[in-house]
């Protein structure tokens, strides 16, 4: 047994706590602002996906996918954020908006 409470989650931002006999309660996380790059919007999603599989991990495959399936606002969206990515994400966000 961990004690009065247990911690039952976790995800990038937030962690999960459950006292005994009561609800599940989040406690989150500090993320900077380039953490939350884009937040609430397509082209911010698209942005933490790519942070996701890393630059190591970013094939042409996945590459095409998105230039092929992205809508014309989201790739708007990734010009106007590509400043503020990782330089890493620069060469991948070009590619997908060209």
């Amino acid at each position: 047994m961990a004690g009065p409470s247990d911690r039952v989650g976790t995800t990038r931002n937030a962690c999960w706590w459950r006292s005994p006999g009561t609800d599940l309660h989040p406690h989150f996380k500090h993320a900077g602002p380039r953490a939350m790059l884009g937040a609430g919007t397509f082209a911010g999603i698209v942005l933490q996906a790519n942070r996701a599989f890393g630059p190591d991990h970013l094939t042409a495959g996945i590459i095409q996918k998105l230039k092929r399936n992205l809508p014309p606002d989201a790739k708007n969206g990734l010009k106007k954020l590509a400043r503020h990515a990782p330089y890493w994400m620069t060469a991948t966000i070009d590619a997908v908006t060209a």
